[in-house]
């Protein structure tokens, strides 16, 4: 049950039908080759041949003409900061389906963007509002390794792969490759899927990471988090060098700093 709820939690669903991306790009294809896919706006459905916009927060695809009116009648002018302090002016608009604040002009495009107006073929196996093309998009997300004792995510790196997809309507789904990320301790590494968050258990090795006092290295068995303080105990002098003691050696760093300096 525990593996089940894991695998819940990474993946991401849309709207209020709670559909993952590949459910939501199907549904949205389906309604939109059929002509059963309503406007939000005017509530008429979308023919296969009518320019749209679709939302790239949502996904909702509006009629061009209708969202053209929206966008007229609901843009409000807000000012921008810029890097060199000044201000300027661009018009604002939401989408009506999520409120995302969007700007610049609408245009009738495919849903990877590439192609406008985009003219659909009855006898084609394209679906309408595409370009039939690879979609090339950026696929979001970013993969992070831990370690089972680690208290926080440590990330790996982003995911700089493209969709792979023909142009279809709805989210990219997440990132089917996968990429090699190392154990805490960085010894050994293991593949796991690109741009979802993972746990990577942590090796039987020693951590081997240089400590705070630069002279040792980590003892304990691979970890997740910073390393403890060295703990290494050993004999070290007072500041005028006339009596010894033994201290901890993390304690003893500006021991060792002072006398640095006053050999030089």
């Amino acid at each position: 049950s525990s593996s089940s709820s894991s695998s819940s939690r990474r993946v991401r669903r849309y709207g209020k039908s709670n559909l993952t991306a590949s459910e939501l790009t199907e549904s949205l294809t389906q309604g939109l080759s059929s002509g059963t896919y309503d406007c939000m706006i005017c509530c008429d459905s979308v023919q296969r041949q009518q320019p749209v916009w679709g939302c790239g927060s949502c996904y909702q695809v509006f009629h061009l003409q209708c969202m053209q009116k929206w966008v007229k009648t609901s843009q409000v002018a807000v000012a921008a900061p810029q890097a060199d302090g000044t201000t300027v002016s661009r018009d604002v608009w939401r989408c009506p389906g999520c409120q995302h604040e969007n700007t610049g002009r609408l245009r009738n495009t495919c849903f990877c963007g590439r192609r406008e107006n985009p003219k659909w073929n009855p006898a084609s196996a394209t679906a309408p509002h595409t370009c039939g093309g690879v979609c090339n998009k950026p696929l979001a997300g970013t993969a992070t390794a831990t370690g089972t004792s680690a208290s926080e995510d440590a990330p790996v790196r982003a995911c700089t792969h493209r969709c792979s997809l023909l142009c279809h309507a709805g989210p990219c789904p997440p990132c089917p490759l996968t990429v090699p990320v190392p154990c805490p301790c960085g010894q050994t590494t293991q593949r796991v899927r690109c741009g979802i968050d993972t746990r990577v258990p942590c090796c039987s090795r020693p951590c081997g990471r240089s400590l705070d006092c630069g002279r040792h290295t980590c003892a304990e068995l691979c970890h997740g988090g910073a390393c403890q303080p060295c703990a290494v105990r050993h004999r070290g002098c007072c500041y005028c060098g006339r009596h010894v003691r033994t201290v901890v050696c993390s304690a003893a760093q500006p021991d060792r700093d002072r006398q640095q300096q006053q050999q030089q």
